[in-house]
């Protein structure tokens, strides 16, 4: 079996797809249930302030 860079290139981005298709059904999970978007904003905020304050 020989491999090409076409081949490496094509199972790279069958594996990228497939990677955006997870994190999308995971985001779209999280936006429809309004505490898992608590769940997951919330500390977010929190962490980007605390970067700002450490920042400023």
């Amino acid at each position: 079996m020989e491999i090409t860079l076409s081949s490496v290139l094509a199972n790279v981005g069958s594996v990228f797809t497939s990677f955006i298709g997870y994190v999308g059904s995971v985001c779209e999970t999280i936006v429809s249930n309004p505490l898992l978007l608590l769940g997951f904003c919330v500390p977010f905020v929190f962490a980007i302030i605390t970067l700002v304050k450490r920042i400023f």
